[in-house]
């Protein structure tokens, strides 16, 4: 686990030994991957490089959310997954966020992909044995 101090407000923020490792394999197919942590009104972007070191820290105003969608998908972390090496960038940065908390709609605002996109690669990396399950929640 990393511990970084918010440039917004100084509090600090938490990355977790499992983003840092998915953002890490990441950043091995393109140089740095970003992890984006939500954090009060703002998200925290933490930029990692392919050794896991943070090589830069900002913070942006967080999205608001549609009062028109009731329904959102969680994806729960498989317990042990296959190979990193055998996924895509897009497909990682979409992993990094599977903790079994955010859903869908809060991985593709953290990550800039469209909700679509986020949905149907769950829907792939749960055959593939990196997501235990896929379940329907009313926000």
């Amino acid at each position: 686990m990393k511990q970084i101090k918010c440039p917004a407000c100084g509090r600090e923020v938490k990355i977790t030994s499992r983003e840092l490792e998915i953002a890490s394999a990441a950043a091995s197919r393109g140089g740095l991957a970003t992890i984006a942590v939500p954090h009060g009104d703002h998200v925290v972007e933490v930029t990692i490089d392919e050794r896991g070191a943070v090589r830069s820290v900002r913070a942006v105003p967080a999205a608001e959310e549609s009062p028109f969608s009731l329904l959102d998908l969680k994806p729960i972390p498989a317990e042990r997954t296959p190979p990193l090496s055998r996924l895509s960038r897009r497909e990682l940065m979409i992993l990094v966020y599977v903790d079994g908390v955010r859903t869908a709609g809060e991985i593709s605002r953290l990550t800039g992909i469209p909700l679509g996109e986020v949905k149907s690669t769950l829907e792939m990396l749960k055959k593939l044995g990196y997501v235990k399950d896929i379940i329907e929640v009313v926000k």
